[in-house]
């Protein structure tokens, strides 16, 4: 019995079960997670194993999961596997889940805004198969599109079978992204921060912080319990920032993520265009992205897959700043051809590829020339990872909290805050992402706050000349059988009652409707039925005065002029009007 009612206590208290409800988005998600990796691993290796090549090198903090021997493999092949990869996920989303197609972020980010937080069951399975496709064959592209959407997925499918409402739906619906981002990059706190900061150019939905936070940890701790607690990235150094000559760098550094970052929109969203309006059937759309990653992939190979081993060895000094910047503009095209052919695949991924290589020239070239000053060049690579994700995203602090997560640069906070700031500012009209709205306000999802804060603006006596005088009241003693008589000579659709020598109530017509057909008409009177009307100052808001009229179930009320003048009467729908006259 102790127990039963301790269940009752803890699953009746709403903050409770938003608690129990993000741990088991988080655990779900964290198991989603560790599947879709190891499933990409497993088809990386299946791959090499039926048509050659080599395992494409991995960061520290993930070792190769399955051992396999090399094999020489044909330039053709080269060039064609990335093809084939896109072939298959293109006839996977096209025939199954046609939203599947391209960056999963921004579909989470629609669903959020325009879809009331929902996502089909079918959209996250699709999605990871065919990204595993598409990573698997060497196209370019990141694993976190997918796995948001599953986590979103997960958060969006618990809100219906509980039949929550759709405010809370949007939470989950966050909640499971920020899973999947704290899962597969084992940042739970940037994963929390991104999820909900990357929904808006200029806000965060901070209703979600909460829930983000608990599933963002549980999904971590059951992901890193798979695959350990390492960080992704190992470091050579123990970055640290010291001499204040280096913020000149870093901010050279932050102007040339910003430059990066608008190339890499413009380059991003005209060939998806481009793709768009090719009149051939959609799925051979991705093979022919596909195809043009492998021709560039003869050339460039870093650019393949997901890069994050060649970050790896970026860390390690093993390349030249030239290269760097070579890799970074050769990344920006294959994933533009990869996912903007309607390849599936994430975006987040490439874009901290491509600012770290681009940062890693920079601090190179700052070496090079002022060795001094710029003493560590491995840390710009971590800092421009942070810097040009923050701009392209417009989501700052999430992407330097994830950064310093996934490499343990703790000691970089400060470099990390003045690029990302940087990068927004220089980059503040631009996102990646088609579905960012700027604020809450901008939002459907947020509507009834941006009615409230408007309310809250304007007082009853900016509506007092369109206010209609209150009229005559009856007498709270006369009887439900003359009600008829008085609607019919009133010009209005109610009836005031006076007490005493003050009007304390209203009988609106549809309430008259529920008593009209009583039979004791001779004992029932007008103050029997009536509702109490609210009455409210000219220096009230409409605000207050809406939420008296739903408090006491009523669509008017009495505004009490302050001079001699006599009372008016407000209606909900002039409340209304006046919001939309505002907006």
């Amino acid at each position: 019995m102790q127990l039963l009612r301790l269940i009752k206590y803890f699953t009746s208290n709403r903050l409770t079960r938003r608690v129990i409800e993000s741990v088991a988005i988080g655990i779900l998600a964290g198991c989603l997670a560790a599947l879709f990796f190891y499933c990409l691993k497993a088809a990386d290796t299946f791959v090499i194993y039926l048509v050659g090549g080599t395992l494409s090198p991995s960061p520290l903090g993930e070792p190769p999961l399955f051992n396999v021997i090399s094999k020489p493999q044909s330039l053709w092949l080269k060039i064609l596997l990335p093809a084939f990869g896109g072939l298959a996920s293109g006839f996977l989303v096209y025939l199954f889940a046609p939203e599947a197609e391209g960056h999963g972020t921004d579909a989470m980010i629609k669903a959020f805004h325009q879809e009331d937080g929902n996502i089909r069951s079918r959209v996250p399975i699709i999605k990871g198969l065919a990204t595993i496709f598409i990573l698997a064959t060497g196209g370019s592209a990141g694993r976190e599109g997918p796995i948001i959407q599953m986590g979103a997925g997960v958060g969006s499918l618990i809100a219906r079978i509980l039949r929550l409402s759709v405010r809370i739906k949007r939470q989950l619906l966050l909640a499971g992204a920020a899973a999947g981002i704290g899962a597969i990059f084992k940042a739970p706190l940037g994963g929390a921060i991104t999820a909900i900061e990357i929904i808006y150019k200029e806000d965060f939905e901070a209703e979600a912080l909460i829930p983000s936070v608990i599933s963002s940890v549980s999904s971590y701790a059951v992901f890193s319990a798979f695959f350990g607690h390492a960080t992704i990235f190992g470091l050579p150094i123990t970055p640290s920032f010291y001499d204040l000559r280096e913020f000149a760098f870093y901010l050279l550094l932050s102007i040339a993520s910003a430059l990066a970052g608008i190339l890499f929109i413009r380059v991003f969203k005209r060939t998806r265009r481009i793709f768009h309006q090719l009149p051939i059937y959609p799925p051979l759309k991705p093979a022919l992205g596909g195809l043009l990653v492998g021709l560039l992939g003869i050339f460039v190979p870093q650019i393949l897959g997901t890069g994050w081993g060649e970050i790896q060895i970026a860390l390690m000094g093993k390349y030249g700043a030239l290269l760097l910047v070579t890799i970074a503009l050769a990344k920006i095209l294959a994933t533009s051809f990869t996912v903007g052919s309607g390849g599936s695949g994430g975006i987040f991924g490439p874009s901290l590829f491509i600012g770290g290589m681009l940062g890693g020239g920079i601090g190179l070239f700052g070496h090079h020339y002022f060795p001094a000053i710029v003493q560590q060049p491995e840390a710009y690579i971590l800092v421009g990872m942070a810097s040009f994700f923050a701009g392209i995203a417009n989501a700052p602090i999430g992407a330097l909290v994830m950064v310093m997560e996934m490499t343990g640069a703790y000691g970089l906070v400060a470099p990390f805050m003045l690029v990302s700031i940087f990068a927004i500012l220089f980059t503040q009209k631009w996102s990646i992402y088609d579905s960012q709205l700027r604020s809450r306000f901008d939002s459907p999802s947020h509507r009834e706050d941006l009615v409230r804060d408007i309310l809250s603006e304007i007082t009853t006596a900016q509506l007092w000349n369109e206010l209609q005088v209150a009229p005559e009241p009856i007498p709270a003693s006369t009887l439900i059988k003359d009600i008829p008589t008085a609607f019919r000579k009133s010009t209005v659709p109610y009836l005031l009652v006076k007490k005493s020598s003050d009007i304390d109530g209203i009988i609106e017509s549809d309430d008259y409707v529920g008593v009209a057909g009583i039979e004791e008409t001779n004992v029932i009177l007008a103050t029997d039925v009536a509702s109490p009307i609210p009455q409210v100052k000219q220096s009230d808001s409409l605000r207050s005065v809406l939420r008296a009229m739903m408090i006491r179930g009523v669509n008017h009320a009495l505004v009490i002029s302050s001079a001699e003048e006599k009372p008016r009467i407000i209606t909900s729908e002039q409340i209304e009007s006046a919001a939309e006259r505002h907006r």
